[in-house]
């Protein structure tokens, strides 16, 4: 008897013991939010000069085209709430979330892969994914896909409504994570007994990649071309960073922004001959520019050329611009213009 009394009262004093350890559980309050969601314009920079060829097939009008949809809410310590993709979506997404606080951040990127973000468990995870320029443009390397376009914005919440106890809203404007170069004009200016043949546009020093970032989207670990006859050294090619005609065409280009010191180059290749049908062979000759030493997301950096003489002889090579007169006015892409004339 005292045996079984001895283990009763150990078992009553186990069971108050554990009794002390209470188990907190957080009550999910589940409140609405409303996204607004506002397509910002590519803000333009300018680069000029006479026409020879003007923009002709610029899809300006579906560059703001959101297909799908990726909003993530995140705690103000960073740490993941929820992450939810929607598919065609419209100018607003009215979603429930758990315990939602206008603490909180609204994260929202259009047009990325499903599944993109599933494992993202933090803002830095979520901001460092990065996505391929491939996968960003196109479907087959060659042909971009302008109307899908991926774009990254934030915004705080607010709320709740008046009237209500959890509705709250948030609007978001949406950015361009891609950079843009447009040349809209390309002139000759050479001398009359001179002729000067293009062969091609394109791009050189792009990074393969960025980031879903729109403060910090650089990614310099691998870089792209766009050239058709000539091959980059440690690059790899890919056909919607170039063109090739003898006319001037297919003048916009879309890419990743950069800012390390392997500059972003648009080139311009043709062939040189500088006394016409005279007994001096034409040669091949380049002119790599420089688009932008900090080339950002959202910006569209038109360009107007105006060529007055001879270039190098690579597209690697640096280019003289003591024969070079450039203008730039930033203003969304945004669009950069500038003025470029080679003497």
């Amino acid at each position: 008897m005292k045996k079984y009394l001895s283990l009763l009262m150990l078992a009553i004093v186990m069971m108050c013991s554990s009794c002390t350890k209470q188990e907190v559980y957080e009550v999910e309050a589940l409140k609405t939010i409303t996204i607004y969601i506002n397509s910002q314009t590519l803000d333009t920079v300018v680069h000029s000069a006479k026409t020879r060829s003007a923009l002709i097939t610029d899809p300006k009008s579906v560059e703001n085209t959101v297909n799908s949809l990726t909003i993530a809410i995140f705690k103000s310590d960073g740490t993941v709430k929820t992450i939810k993709e929607f598919s065609a979506p419209g100018n607003s997404v009215t979603m429930r979330v758990a315990n939602l606080t206008t603490t909180d951040k609204v994260i929202c990127v259009a047009n990325a892969k499903p599944n993109t973000f599933t494992t993202v468990k933090t803002l830095d995870e979520f901001n460092n994914k990065e996505v391929s320029l491939d996968d960003a443009l196109t479907i087959n390397t060659v042909d971009i896909v302008a109307n899908n376009l991926i774009m990254y914005g934030t915004g705080p919440i607010t709320g709740p409504t008046t009237g209500s106890v959890d509705a709250y809203t948030a609007n978001v404007d949406m950015y361009h994570l891609n950079s843009k170069v447009s040349i809209n004009a390309l002139t000759l200016s050479i001398p009359s007994n001179a002729t000067f043949t293009l062969k091609e546009v394109y791009m050189i020093n792009v990074p393969a990649s960025f980031k879903f970032s729109y403060d910090n989207p650089f990614v310099a670990n691998s870089y792209e071309h766009g050239s058709l006859y000539y091959s980059i050294p440690n690059q790899t090619q890919r056909l919607y960073l170039g063109y090739s005609n003898n006319t001037v065409n297919k003048l916009f280009f879309y890419c990743s922004p950069n800012n390390s010191v392997k500059y972003t180059r648009i080139v311009i290749c043709g062939s040189y001959d500088i006394d016409g049908y005279g007994p001096i062979q034409p040669k091949d000759t380049y002119y790599p520019i420089i688009v932008d030493k900090n080339m950002l997301s959202n910006k569209n950096y038109g360009m107007n050329i105006t060529i007055k003489g001879i270039g190098v002889d690579s597209p690697t090579d640096e280019l003289n611009y003591s024969n070079l007169t450039v203008t730039m006015n930033i203003n969304s892409f945004d669009t950069i213009s500038k003025d470029v004339v080679f003497d």
